[in-house]
C-alpha cells in the first residue's frame, strides 16, 4: 500500500455530507429503526481472507441481523447478491453496479433536516450490532448502545484525532493498493 496524501473535511462540510446522505437514504425508503448491513472490507486481512468464509459469515450476519436495507462495496457485493430477496433495496459504496443504488449518487442532493432521536434512555437503546470474528464458532452479535457510539466518538476526539470547532478538521489518508 502507499499512501497518496491528505483529505481534509471541516466539521460543516462533513454535516452537510450527511444531510445530503440522510436524503438519498430517506428517498430510497430507509426510515428510522431500520436495519442495514454494512457489507465492507474492514482491513488488508478481510481483503485477502478466503472469499469462501467471509461469504459464509456474511450468509450468518444477514440471517441473525434481520437486515431490511444492505450497503456494500464492490468486494462484498457478490457475497450480498445471494441474499437480494431478503433486502428491501442494496446500496453500493461507489460507482454504479447492476441496478444497486449508488450512494455516491447521493453527494449534491438538497440536504434533509436530521432528526433527533429522542430515546429516553440512550445506555439501553440499541444503536448498532457489531460482529465478532467466530474464531471460536458462529460469529456472536455485540450490542452497541447509542450511549457507546457517542462515547466511543469523544474518546477519539480526546486523542487529538479532531480538534475542537471551529477549527476542527478530519483527516483522511487515501490509500492505494
Amino acid at each position: 500500500m502507499q499512501i497518496e496524501g491528505e483529505k481534509i473535511t471541516s466539521y460543516s462540510d462533513l454535516a452537510k455530507l450527511l444531510r445530503q446522505y440522510a436524503r438519498g437514504f430517506y428517498e430510497h425508503g430507509v426510515r428510522a429503526g431500520d436495519r442495514i448491513i454494512i457489507a465492507r472490507s474492514k482491513d488488508d486481512a478481510y481483503v485477502f481472507a478466503s472469499r469462501r468464509s467471509v461469504k459464509g459469515e456474511m450468509t450468518y450476519h444477514i440471517e441473525d441481523g434481520q437486515a431490511s436495507f444492505c450497503l456494500s462495496d464492490n468486494d462484498n457485493l457478490a457475497s450480498v447478491i445471494d441474499h437480494q430477496s431478503r433486502f428491501k433495496k442494496i446500496f453500493v459504496t461507489t460507482g454504479e453496479s447492476g441496478g444497486f443504488v449508488s450512494v455516491s449518487s447521493f453527494k449534491g442532493l438538497p440536504e434533509r433536516a436530521l432528526e433527533e432521536l429522542g430515546e429516553a434512555d440512550t445506555k439501553k437503546t440499541l444503536g448498532a450490532i457489531a460482529y465478532t470474528s467466530g474464531t471460536t464458532g458462529d460469529p456472536k452479535g455485540v450490542m452497541l448502545s447509542q450511549y457507546s457510539f457517542v462515547a466511543a466518538v469523544q474518546a477519539i476526539k480526546c486523542a487529538h484525532h479532531f480538534s475542537a470547532p471551529p477549527t476542527g478538521m478530519i483527516r483522511d489518508r487515501k490509500i492505494r493498493e
